[in-house]
C-alpha cells in the first residue's frame, strides 16, 4: 500500500534527465554508506585483534591450525558486529564524507566564480 504522506516522493517532475540524476545520487550515496560501513569493520577488526592480544594463552589449544582458526573467528566477529549495525562510527564516517564532500564543492565553485 502506497503512504498517501510520503507519496509526493513517487512523483518527479523532472523528466528522464531528472529520474537519471535522482538515481545516480541514491547510488553515490549507497556506495559512501558502503564504505563507511567497510572502514568501521576494519576499524572494529582492528580493535578486536588489540582485545584478543590481551587475552592470556591456557595452553591447552596450542597446535599449529589454533591460531588461524581464533584468527578466523575474531575476524568473523569484526564483520558481524558490523553487519549489526557496528558500533555507529560509520554514521559519523558517513557524514564527514558527505561534510567534506560540501566543502570541495564550494571550494570549486569559489574557484571557478574567481576565474570568471
Amino acid at each position: 500500500m502506497i503512504d498517501p504522506i510520503n507519496s509526493h516522493n513517487l512523483i518527479n517532475t523532472a523528466g528522464p534527465e531528472g529520474l537519471n540524476k535522482d538515481a545516480s545520487q541514491r547510488l553515490a550515496e549507497e556506495k559512501k554508506k558502503e564504505v563507511a560501513k567497510n572502514f568501521e569493520s576494519i576499524l572494529v577488526g582492528q580493535l578486536v585483534d588489540q582485545m584478543k592480544d590481551t587475552i592470556g594463552s591456557s595452553g591447552l589449544l596450542e597446535e599449529q591450525g589454533s591460531k588461524q582458526i581464533q584468527d578466523m573467528f575474531f575476524s568473523f566477529l569484526a564483520k558481524d558486529v558490523s553487519k549489526q549495525g557496528g558500533i555507529g562510527l560509520w554514521k559519523q564516517i558517513y557524514q564527514s564524507m558527505n561534510d567534506s564532500e560540501q566543502k570541495s564543492e564550494i571550494n570549486v565553485s569559489d574557484s571557478l566564480d574567481s576565474k570568471a
